[in-house]
Formats: C-alpha cells, structure tokens, sequence
C-alpha cells in the first residue's frame, strides 16, 4: 500500500469521526441503533437477529461508502465541501462537489438546493437562495435536507449517512414484502441481495432522492399486501390508513402520471 492510499485511508477515518461526533452524526447514528432496538424488540422471533444482522450491514455499508466517496472526493478536488459564509445576493456561500468524480452532479445539486431551503427558512431572501429553490425538479427529499441543514447546521458528510438509513429501511421493507408474497427464504436472499447491490449502495451514500422514494414505494406495496390478508376491519382500516398517508407522501416525488401508475 502506497503513501497516497494510506493517506485517503487515514482521511476518510479522520471524517468518519469528525461526522460521528457531529450533531447531525450522532442523530443519524441514534436512529440506527434505535431500528436496531426496534426489530429486536418487535420482530418475529425466528427471523429476529438475521433483521439485525441485515440492518446494520445495509447501515454500515452505505455509510462506510459515503466516508469513502468523501474521503476521495477531497483528495481528487482538493478540497472538502466548505462553507465560508452566508448567502449573499449571487454568491450561496458553499460549495460540495463530493459526488462530481462518480459523475452524480445531482447529489451535489439537490445539496446545494437544501442547504438553500435552509436558509430560506431562517428568512434569507438573497437571489441565489430564491434561485436555487424555485428552480424545476422540486422533490421532497430536498426538504429532508434542507430540514436537516436547518436542525444541525452545514453538515454535508452526515446528512447522507441519513440517506444511508433510509436506504437500509428499504432493504427491511423488501424483506417483509417478499415474506408477504413469497416466503422466508426468498425473503432473505432478495433483502440481502438489496442489502449489497452496488447501485442502490452508491445512491444511499450519495444525496440522492432514490432511496427515499423506492422506500415509500416498497411500504406502498407491503402495505396493500398486508391490506387484502387483513381478516379484521380493523386491521384494514389501519393498513388502509397507513397506505393513504405513503402515498401522500410519495407525492411529493413524482409528476401525476406516475402517481397514477402508483395508485393503479
């Protein structure tokens, strides 16, 4: 292993620990360990500690790619993503190019974007705020981030480790989805397979609205599963209720044909 390697490798250590011990970090860490509690706590007995075991692995990974992707990023643009003031007429006062080098431009843009929605929150008016955010391709993901911006201030390496959880709850929707169709293990292989795709790896490191709305679409469809083997009304009117607020969320992803196509 040559100089340069150890060196991104001891950068990327050096990040990982600066995002860990951030406030947006450690929200994002507790959230981790508290699907961890969760699905040990509620969890079917027999598939309990492989849901665990699932969840972590689909966390750490996507969160271990995104030090990596940050780490990298700093050494080939010489810098990390920094912000050296508060918007101002032209200038937004950041910059986070740490997705140009895989060619994801969108990740850094929809940064850009949320990190404009925070500040539009806060009461800046400046053009390149109001730019940035009337700007076609609106989603809701840009306001996961501008929300997350907003509560822990700049945080450009943790706020995708929070993608990385959303992506990691994808992987746990497939499993249930799949053992609501198929049975366990077939359940297990697909989750694991969507645990280590390498595309879906790279979209949960990376700011991008995908692994949010492939999560939605996933409870979308376990929800209507769990809807028609439902034997009480009761149950039905709760997964029906639980089917309604999704799908309302998920609206905010998409134009209304592919809303439509959802529904249908």
């Amino acid at each position: 292993m040559n100089a340069a390697s150890v060196r991104t490798i001891l950068i990327g250590a050096l990040m990982g620990v600066a995002a860990a011990f951030s406030p947006g970090g450690v929200f994002v860490l507790l959230l981790g360990a508290g699907t961890c509690a969760a699905l040990g706590r509620w969890a079917a007995p027999e598939d309990r500690a492989f849901l665990v075991r699932l969840f972590l692995v689909a966390f750490l990974l996507r969160v271990g790619a995104s030090v990596c992707f940050d780490a990298l990023s700093w050494r080939i643009e010489g810098r990390p993503p920094t912000r050296w003031a508060a918007p101002h007429v032209w200038d937004l006062g950041m910059s986070d190019r740490s997705r140009a080098f895989l060619r994801l431009g969108d990740s850094d843009y929809n940064s850009e974007r949320g990190y404009s929605l925070a500040y539009y929150a806060a009461g800046n008016r400046a053009f390149t705020v109001l730019q940035r955010i009337t700007r076609y391709g609106d989603h809701a993901y840009l306001h996961v981030i501008g929300w997350f911006y907003y509560t822990f201030g700049f945080s450009p390496f943790s706020v995708k480790w929070l993608n990385g959880w959303f992506g990691a709850l994808h992987v746990i929707a497939l499993f249930y989805l799949a053992q609501a169709c198929f049975q366990s293990r077939i359940a297990r292989c697909a989750a694991g397979l969507a645990a280590c795709f390498p595309t879906l790896v790279v979209w949960s490191a990376s700011n991008l609205k995908d692994p949010l709305l492939y999560l939605l679409v996933a409870l979308l469809l376990l929800l209507f599963a769990r809807l028609r083997a439902g034997p009480r009304l009761r149950h039905r009117i709760a997964c029906g209720c639980a089917f309604g607020a999704v799908f309302r969320a998920a609206q905010g992803f998409g134009r209304e044909e592919w809303n439509l196509a959802v529904a249908g």
